[in-house]
């Protein structure tokens, strides 16, 4: 079997990519793709194959920017100007002859330098930004399946992907993502038919806000388990083996609606535990045990 090769970087192909393929293994060399955090690489590379197996295409435009190419990609697209718009740089990190309140002038929306997830944003140095290219229809609908978060209806870029842990802004970033760890699915087994655990809407009624349920999920040391909403407003659904859950182990919620995520769990007495901030139907299914 062929390995699988991505569209690559922008171009006037189908979808604003170029005809450029890559593998994985070359485009997490890259150095605009190695500087994302692996996490994040990790669940693209997932999306991606997910709609090319959906009969589409997806692939990688840009990655991480140093500071002086956030002020790059800023100043080409807002200009300066003399009177309040909401919108004020300090001109920090080194420019403070730019500092004042610019206006968007061209090309899509973009941050000022230290306002944007393209540039290193973990302790780690790593960034928490992808903008992909390919079919967007088909890509956004599924971001939220791999625990990823499109901007089609934040800003109008549906190209823009972050990590679902991580507040929409930057400015707002309180270090949510520090400790992620690629999961261990390695360790597990998948199972040829995902098992539906648990549906409220069969047993037990919807989710209060607030309400936590112990959920049987059998007998093993660990388990993908994946999160079906119901119904939700935006919020976000804590799944954890324990009764006290980590902060990682939070899965947001962005729109009304049927919207899905999952993660891998431990399950050291083989239950889960959901807890919802807004009333909600939710369905518990495994995907692989271990």
């Amino acid at each position: 079997m062929a390995e699988r090769t991505y569209l690559y970087s922008y171009g006037d192909g189908p979808f604003g990519a170029s005809a450029t393929r890559r593998t994985r293994a070359h485009i997490a060399a890259q150095s605009q793709f190695a500087q994302v955090h692996p996490v994040l690489m990790a669940r693209l590379f997932d999306l991606c194959d997910a709609v090319q197996d959906a009969g589409s295409d997806y692939g990688f435009g840009g990655g991480w920017r140093s500071s002086e190419g956030q002020k790059n990609l800023f100043v080409s697209r807002y200009v300066k100007v003399d009177k309040w718009t909401g919108l004020y740089w300090d001109g920090s990190p080194d420019w403070p002859e730019l500092a004042g309140y610019y206006v968007h002038a061209s090309g899509a929306p973009s941050a000022p330098p230290g306002r944007s997830y393209h540039e290193s944003t973990t302790g780690d140095g790593f960034a928490l930004a992808v903008d992909m290219v390919g079919n967007h229809k088909v890509g956004n609908p599924m971001a939220a399946r791999f625990q990823l978060k499109q901007f089609a209806d934040v800003n109008g870029e549906p190209w823009h992907y972050q990590p679902i842990e991580i507040p929409n802004a930057r400015r707002s970033y309180g270090g949510e993502f520090e400790n992620v760890k690629l999961p261990e699915e390695d360790h597990m087994t998948p199972l040829d038919v995902p098992d539906r655990v648990y549906d409220s809407r069969t047993k037990g009624g919807q989710f209060k806000a607030g309400e936590v349920r112990k959920i049987p999920v059998g007998m093993c040391r660990m388990a993908h388990v994946h999160i079906t909403a119901v119904g939700m407003t935006p919020g976000w659904v804590s799944i954890s083996g324990t009764d006290t859950p980590s902060e990682s182990s939070l899965l947001n919620f962005d729109a009304d609606g049927v919207m899905s995520a999952g993660a891998p769990i431990g399950l050291p007495d083989g239950h889960v535990r959901v807890k919802c901030s807004a009333p909600a139907d939710i369905i518990v299914d495994v995907f692989a045990r271990g």
